[in-house]
């Protein structure tokens, strides 16, 4: 089966983006050296050397600045293996069955959305002819969620307490199901209001939905 287009620009995209924000993070390598041997100069130029407290505080520093070091370099290490366009990836393969329904996808993603919100800061839902998508941005990399149309059935929401420093603007927790009563798309609106937008943009993608307030 082929690869959609639009998930192949997105991963050259995002990998891009996540590679130049790598780069310049390395200067962390240059900085840390030279504020330590700043340090360093300042404290033997203070005597730190001529007594065996100051030796010891000495060994101390370096023994610090060694374990800064490899913690930087492990966190460092770790965020290049990171594969960022990984849930995207197995999202948007397991929803893509032929080659038209591939097709289809990209002419959609490529269009203008039917609908679109902003449910967060870092959030975005939208709608297109055949599926409800989901973007956010998550430590700097984005992702997205797609499920069909056609695969929604119900709407299941409950009152939480406010996600905001307003006590009185509580936030709604909210379960898109199928026909099998398994989740396929969940998130928080952060009001009743936010929540009403979904609401209106899932009934608009699926008009026989069944809304429950749990």
């Amino acid at each position: 089966m082929k690869k959609s287009i639009w998930l192949e620009k997105y991963e050259e995209q995002t990998k891009a983006k996540r590679d130049q924000s790598m780069k310049g993070k390395n200067i962390v390598f240059i900085v840390l050296p030279i504020m330590f041997a700043i340090i360093i100069i300042a404290a033997i130029a203070g005597g730190a050397m001529s007594t065996p407290e100051g030796r010891g505080g000495m060994i101390g520093m370096i023994v610090l600045f060694a374990v800064i070091i490899l913690f930087v370099v492990l966190v460092k290490s770790k965020a290049n293996k990171k594969d960022v366009t990984k849930f995207t990836r197995d999202c948007v393969n397991s929803l893509l069955e032929t080659d038209d329904e591939v097709e289809q996808f990209d002419r959609q993603m490529q269009s203008q959305p039917i609908m679109q919100i902003k449910t967060d800061i870092t959030e975005t839902m939208f709608l297109t002819m055949d599926y409800v998508g989901k973007s956010s941005t998550y430590g700097g990399d984005l992702k997205y969620l797609f499920i069909k149309r056609t695969d929604i059935v119900s709407l299941n929401y409950c009152k939480m307490a406010s996600t905001t420093a307003n006590p009185l603007k509580a936030s709604y927790a909210y379960d898109i199901c199928n026909s099998q009563n398994k989740v396929i798309m969940n998130g928080i609106a952060s009001t009743m209001q936010v929540f009403e937008e979904i609401e209106e943009l899932i009934k608009t993608a699926r008009p026989s939905v069944v809304v429950n307030k749990k």
